[in-house]
């Protein structure tokens, strides 16, 4: 009686291990922080690089140059001598006693012997203002705003605005990095291989 015939080994397939996929919420937190940090940084930006040009730059904290400057931002003033300004210019100007500053447009210009004045109104007010502004109080006149700048501007004026800068700022230059140190991770487990027939 013959031996039974073994046939060839049947080869199981091998097998590896996946890593879970990110789940969306982790996703949509990551994208939500990159974009945080960047409108935070274009903000910043906004409001402090006028000042490099030699411009100053303030807030706007009332709606009465809506609906082309509205509440919130910042807008760029360059210094300007006052025999410069002249009918539809948007001029920031002391105020009169008080410390704070204005900006509203020129309606007209009052050119006397003993110096020039202007008068003033918002582009939101029915009315020009009440006072003529003297030559004296032009701090310059407006020539870029940047929505919601003012904001950040008045944020970073104080020390929880200034700390959150630079958190800001440290995360974007980190995070970046960190990305680079896993990236070339292999988070897939090596198998141990199919198991060997033996004939």
């Amino acid at each position: 009686m013959s031996a039974p015939t073994t046939g060839p080994a049947t080869r199981r397939p091998r097998t590896t291990s996946r890593p879970a996929p990110r789940g969306l919420p982790a996703v949509v937190r990551a994208l939500g922080l990159a974009v945080g940090v960047a409108a935070a940084l274009a903000l910043v930006v906004a409001a402090f690089v006028p000042r490099l040009a030699g411009w100053e730059v303030f807030a706007v904290t009332s709606g009465s140059m809506e609906p082309g400057i509205p509440v919130g931002s910042a807008v760029a003033v360059e210094p300007t001598g006052a025999d410069e300004v002249a009918v539809g210019d948007v001029i920031t100007f002391h105020q009169d006693g008080t410390g704070g500053t204005t900006t509203h447009r020129v309606v007209a210009v009052d050119a006397r012997g003993d110096g020039v004045s202007f008068t003033t109104q918002g582009d939101a007010n029915a009315v020009p203002d009440g006072r003529a502004v003297p030559g004296g109080a032009v701090v310059g006149r407006v020539v870029a705003d940047v929505p919601l700048a003012g904001y950040a501007l008045d944020l970073l004026s104080t020390p929880l605005g200034a700390g959150l800068a630079a958190a800001a700022v440290a995360v974007a230059v980190l995070a970046p990095r960190r990305g680079a140190d896993h990236g070339g991770a292999d988070p897939t487990p090596r198998g141990a291989g199919a198991p060997r027939a033996s004939a």
